[in-house]
């Protein structure tokens, strides 16, 4: 036969359960949602090491303010990857086919139309894209290029390269 449950516990350890559990909970840490790219400034894309938090909240590098005393464009610096065949003729977040022959890529924030000029950090080519996707969902990326970007700034063979993207003005992300 069952035996009913105890209902004497004892005191002094229902407080050391509540007071491991209050520990716990207050050495907790947080992850941040925060995308991982640095947001910087053009003039000070490659020199600067200050890191700050940004209007949205990214932590990232410390965008100067530009000669005229507007803010800095747009510019963000990390890795990019690109995709072509597998994608090929699927949809895009936008609701437009994929098209891997299209100088288009996948950005998490910017708006859909937003134009931003990549550049490969090896080598210096850069190409104009157009944001039409969402993405990249590989971890530590910034952007997916499309498989003609990726032909245009010489990335194919890598797969992964260190880019630098300005977002250009007149552009509904600008």
């Amino acid at each position: 036969m069952p035996q009913p449950p105890r209902r004497d516990r004892d005191p002094g350890l229902l407080g050391l359960v509540v007071l491991v559990s209050s520990l716990s909970a207050a050495c907790a840490t947080t992850r941040s949602n925060a995308p991982s790219h640095p947001r910087v400034s053009a003039r000070t894309a490659d020199r600067t090491t200050d890191r700050t938090t940004d209007r949205t909240g990214d932590r990232g590098e410390a965008a100067a303010p530009s000669r005229h005393g507007a803010p800095a464009a747009d510019v963000m610096i990390g890795l990019a990857s690109w995709y072509g065949r597998e994608h090929q003729g699927g949809p895009t977040a936008s609701g437009e086919r994929f098209n891997m022959r299209d100088l288009t890529a996948a950005h998490r924030r910017l708006p859909f139309g937003t134009r931003v000029r990549v550049t490969n950090l090896r080598n210096s080519k850069s190409v104009t894209v157009r944001i039409n996707d969402r993405g990249p969902y590989g971890r530590g990326r910034i952007i997916d290029l499309s498989w003609a970007a990726a032909r245009a700034i010489d990335m194919i063979e890598a797969g992964v390269v260190r880019v630098r993207i300005e977002v250009l003005a007149g552009t509904p992300g600008s």
